[in-house]
């Protein structure tokens, strides 16, 4: 059975795909907060929720970034002999 080869661009699409999703749920995320709005304590609770999105997204992208290079280029320990 021939093994499937992923090319690079087939990567890239995912990994841009998987991206915009997560951006898109985490916009989703920032509406649902708009009724707190008004109080002191949903201002509190909305600056909270927006920074530990905010990291999440950042440290979703830094994992992403990884996948695609080691995709692209594997190093020599994921290398199976």
């Amino acid at each position: 059975m021939p093994r499937l080869v992923t090319t690079e661009q087939q990567v890239r699409s995912r990994i841009r795909k998987k991206i915009s999703y997560n951006e898109d749920k985490f916009r989703n995320g920032l509406r649902s907060q708009r009724r707190y709005r008004g109080t002191e304590s949903g201002v509190e609770a909305v600056r909270r929720s927006n920074e530990r999105a905010a990291g999440k997204q950042k440290s979703f992208r830094k994992a992403l970034e990884l996948m695609e290079n080691e995709i692209l280029n594997p190093s020599i320990s994921s290398k199976r002999p």
